[in-house]
């Protein structure tokens, strides 16, 4: 799930509270899908306190009986929060919101409420019957948006000067469409080898959703498709294994980045051939229906990569099913579609991307190698053998220029260059006049 700081950390004020029992409370080592029964009793509070949890709003005495691991991810807040709530189409959604904002809490919530209502008629085999959204502000005026998914709840913060965006939504959406992929799906292993399926289909997903919603335009769609093939396409580990990548260090940087980026373009690829080889009556929907009523059992299978396998063979050839299993597990080149629908197609584009200047494995072993020695890496003084102590590149932007800590002739030196380069890629254009792509959807 996205990865946010402002969901590690307990935030307990004088005028309001934030967090979950994982970075707050004491707690027993079970199994994780174990079935529990836990109380929690919060009849301290100040009368009129407002408080809200993943499983209800004011609920002093709340009784719970769920597996261990949604237990965990329980999201509490209370104090200061204005309370917006209605109940419709099945779900309750409720909206626990503080401080001043470019947009009032009823346009936040329209919006919040268009996300679930869609996502509710996509997995139309199992309701959410309630969802708790927390928007809190930074400090600073202005800058980055920081997100985290919980049981039943989203927790995002926003700098004052943000807007509830189409990134916001497209972060909301992703958030939600994991209470059922993976946690709708059975139990899943806890060594992350599924993350080409769990989080890169819903990366693919998490575009869709709000295009489906009408809330973004078939430009931000394209725009955003475009941004998640492009981290695929120049990662230098596109070509590792599944295997391989388990091994490497990826809570940050390219290795954090592949398993999002090479899903995505997975499910893009599953989706076009699965329509195509159907004519249009079955798409990647009925894969992801399929796994979500596989699991309504009281003891669910394992979700793992036999069971997704299986359920694309419903829908695709032998063939195309081991072509799959080479992308996601052996590290094969995924094939994009050449066009999409009759919206876009793909054509080939210039795009200044970054590059390091160097093999990114060296930041696994912390010993520089196969530096291009025409790169700006080289001009900066970096050769093939340095030890590293540092590196930092800005959310791959390359507007921005590389830190890198490096021993040079025995020294520890701090030396700063520009890593972007210019770089042919397939990209998506739209084949249709705006006026037309108001009506587009992915297929």
């Amino acid at each position: 799930m996205v990865p946010a700081s402002a969901g590690a950390h307990a935030i307990i004020n004088d005028d309001y509270f934030l967090f979950n029992i994982e970075n707050a409370l004491v707690y027993p080592q079970l199994p994780r899908t174990d079935i529990v029964s836990a109380t929690f009793d919060w009849r301290a509070l100040s009368k009129g306190t407002p408080f809200v949890s993943s499983f209800g709003v004011g609920q002093r005495l709340l009784q719970v009986r769920a597996p261990w691991y949604q237990v965990l991810d329980t999201l509490f807040a209370g104090g200061h929060f204005r309370m917006t709530q209605s109940h419709e189409n099945g779900t309750s959604l409720v909206l626990a919101a503080r401080g001043t904002w470019r947009f009032t809490d009823a346009e936040a919530f329209v919006q919040i409420r268009r996300v679930v209502d869609t996502e509710n008629k996509f997995w139309h085999v199992q309701q959410m019957p309630f969802f708790l959204v927390t928007l809190a502000p930074f400090d600073e005026k202005s800058g980055d948006n920081d997100g985290s998914g919980f049981t039943n709840a989203f927790m995002l913060f926003l700098s004052h000067e943000d807007t509830f965006d189409a990134e916001r939504l497209r972060l909301l959406a992703h958030e939600m469409f994991h209470h059922w992929n993976p946690l709708s799906m059975g139990p899943v292993s806890g060594d992350e080898s599924l993350q080409w399926f769990t989080e890169g289909f819903t990366v693919y997903y998490d575009a869709t959703i709000p295009l489906r919603a009408a809330l973004i335009s078939y430009a931000d769609y394209l725009e955003y498709l475009n941004r998640r093939l492009q981290e695929y396409q120049t990662s230098p580990l596109r070509k590792v294994t599944n295997a391989e990548w388990r091994k490497m260090s990826h809570s940050s940087g390219p290795g954090s980045v592949l398993p999002y980026a090479r899903g995505a373009a997975i499910a893009l690829w599953a989706d076009t051939a699965i329509r195509e080889r159907s004519d249009g009556r079955f798409s990647l929907d009925n894969v992801m229906l399929d796994l979500v009523n596989e699991a309504q059992v009281s003891k669910p299978r394992e979700l793992n990569e036999d069971r997704v396998f299986r359920a694309l063979a419903r829908y695709l050839g032998p063939e195309q099913v081991s072509m799959i299993r080479s992308m996601a597990l052996d590290g094969a080149e995924v094939p994009l579609p050449e066009r999409l629908a009759g919206c876009a197609r793909l054509a080939q584009v210039t795009r200044t991307v970054v590059d390091p200047g160097f093999d990114e494995n060296s930041l696994d072993t912390k010993h520089i190698a196969g530096v291009d020695p025409e790169g700006s890496a080289y001009r900066a003084g970096i050769r093939d053998g340095q030890e590293v102590f540092r590196v930092s590149i800005y959310h791959n932007d390359p507007s921005k220029e590389v830190l890198l800590g490096a021993v040079i002739n025995g020294k520890r030196e701090m030396i700063q260059y520009s890593a972007a380069k210019q770089q042919i890629i397939p990209q998506y254009q739209a084949t249709v006049e705006e006026k037309l792509a108001r009506t587009c959807r992915p297929f």
